[in-house]
């Protein structure tokens, strides 16, 4: 429990405003899943003025297992879409001994200089396609109010 919280004070430290931990069981099998919510500063942020110029950056330095691509989100427009698999650290993953696989949204903040992001992540490697469609299904739903 005390490595969450630090995991979770770390995040607020750089931004992190809400994080989500599915802790669903669907039969035998554990659907476990994370979504970190957070708007870092400008002074954290390369300086970016679109989606595409922001996944250009991003795709610089992409390693060759990830994917970056713009999107549009029907009601928040265009977004930054990066896919990606990190190795097991479980020293930094409380314990987790499988590959994970992450999906982070880049949204700018409209009328501002701020992103958005929404940072999917699961160890859930045999399902990994399906969670990410299940995240993408999430971050569709993102709308301005």
């Amino acid at each position: 429990m005390r490595d969450l919280q630090k995991k979770a004070k770390d995040a607020y430290k750089v931004g992190g405003t809400e994080l989500y931990i599915s802790t669903i069981i669907l039969g035998a099998i554990p659907l476990a899943s994370s979504l970190l919510i957070s708007v870092p500063s400008p002074d954290e942020w390369p300086k970016c003025s679109d989606a595409e110029e922001l996944a250009e950056h991003l795709a610089s330095q992409e390693a060759a297992d990830g994917e970056v691509s713009v999107v549009a989100l029907e009601a928040a427009g265009k977004a930054v879409r990066q896919r990606r698999k990190e190795a097991p650290d479980p020293a930094a993953q409380m314990g987790n001994t499988l590959p994970t696989t992450t999906l982070t949204y880049y949204v700018p903040i409209p009328l501002t200089s701020h992103w958005l992001l929404l940072n999917f992540s699961t160890p859930m490697e045999p399902l990994a396609d399906q969670m990410v469609a299940l995240f993408d299904t999430v971050a569709g739903t993102l709308h301005w109010g």
